[in-house]
């Protein structure tokens, strides 16, 4: 007994000390993974934070983002499963496009270019191209159209006429509701694109929304006026194929 009690005595390490050693290491690691953590964090909430700019300035997130730091090199960062990300780039180019020829034309306050999710809508006010109640584009409404089809007819891109009225009824032996005159004016457009203009009537289609699309609230003149409309929507490319074929 005496000889074991000297040999620890000795300055020999006891069999519980290296212990203490790999808990620090432990210790260490943990800390260090913590401190990877909290930074990666950092990344991914200013991330969302650009993200929510973006779509709060386009309405989507174009293409797949690239986001270069420390310790990241050219990383991608993917959506996450079940959100799509919708290329926005030939639609955005064409917007702009169309902006400067309504310019080059002097016609842009007559007619005005919106980009949306879908596509680019070129919007037309009802008192342009139709007198009221009545479907029959006028004279000078057929000179707009005539400037954008020679536009349309150099795009690939599939084209919705849309028609839409305000909340206030029609009711006569031609258009019973507003159903039938909004309806009526898309088709009216298309039946004169598709006689003016080398379009393929594959490229068009025509729906009528009636009142129930309104882009301003239905409480004044000025706010009916704007809703009495017909929009040329230009759909992505890639909404396409979603057509029928």
């Amino acid at each position: 007994m005496r000889k074991r009690k000297e040999r620890n005595s000795s300055g020999a390490p006891s069999s519980g000390s290296w212990l203490t050693t790999y808990g620090d290491m432990v210790t260490l690691l943990l800390c260090f993974f913590v401190v990877l953590f909290s930074m990666a964090s950092v990344d991914v909430e200013k991330f969302q934070a650009m993200v929510i700019g973006l779509q709060s300035a386009f309405g989507v997130l174009s293409g797949r983002t690239v986001i270069e730091g420390p310790g990241i090199d050219s990383a991608t960062l993917l959506p996450e499963p079940g959100v799509s990300v919708v290329d926005m780039t030939q639609i955005t180019e064409l917007y702009h496009d169309i902006q400067a020829f309504l310019v080059e034309e002097g016609i842009e306050h007559m007619v005005e270019a919106v980009l949306e999710e879908r596509g680019v809508i070129i919007r037309f006010r009802d008192s342009v191209l139709f007198d009221t109640g009545r479907a029959d584009i006028r004279p000078d409404g057929a000179v707009l159209i005539d400037a954008i089809g020679s536009y349309l007819s150099k795009v690939p891109n599939h084209v919705r006429i849309e028609g839409h009225a305000d909340n206030v009824p029609i009711r006569n032996s031609r258009y019973p509701s507003n159903w039938e005159l909004s309806t009526a004016r898309a088709t009216s457009v298309i039946q004169y694109l598709l006689t003016k203009t080398d379009i393929s009537p594959e490229r068009l289609s025509a729906a009528g929304y009636g009142e129930y699309r309104p882009v301003a609230p239905n409480d004044t003149p000025e706010n009916r006026a704007r809703n009495r409309r017909v929009d040329l929507v230009l759909l992505r490319l890639d909404l396409n194929v979603l057509e029928p074929s």
